[in-house]
């Protein structure tokens, strides 16, 4: 499976599509990552459900992040889940936020069910930002 994405503004490099794997497409447990630090916060109400949000902090691929998660008060499974990456352990990078929503499938399963990617670059005094939506809606069981 591959998806492909739309840039949210116009590049001066004439591309309208780009092409590249998503991990979380093909590997929906790469939605949520390890947090090391981890502190209850509130209780909301978030798209009708008892949500207690978490904020943690953490590392992936070595680069640190802050997370926000909310997490369904009956179940223990998540509804959403923000991270703000350390940008300045990116190289270019301005800022980088990655979102994930989940959802129940067809089949029951609990799986993202949109991620989304903000990010902001600085290319020769210049900042571009692309946002990546990716829908995950139909999910399709491996042999």
């Amino acid at each position: 499976m591959r998806s492909v994405l739309s840039l949210t503004e116009v590049q001066k490099s004439g591309l309208g599509e780009v092409k590249f794997d998503l991990g979380v497409a093909n590997h929906p447990e790469k939605g949520l990552f390890e947090g090391s630090l981890v502190q209850r916060q509130e209780e909301i109400v978030l798209d009708t459900k008892a949500c207690v949000v978490f904020l943690m902090t953490g590392k992936m691929s070595k680069t640190p992040f802050t997370a926000k998660a909310w997490i369904e008060k009956g179940t223990g499974l998540p509804s959403k889940v923000d991270y703000t990456f350390d940008s300045s352990h990116l190289p270019m990078t301005k800022s980088l936020t990655y979102s994930v929503v989940y959802a129940r499938s067809s089949e029951g399963l609990w799986l993202p069910k949109q991620v989304t990617i903000d990010l902001v670059i600085s290319v020769l005094f210049r900042k571009i930002r692309t946002t990546v939506r990716q829908n995950l809606d139909v999910w399709i069981t491996r042999p």
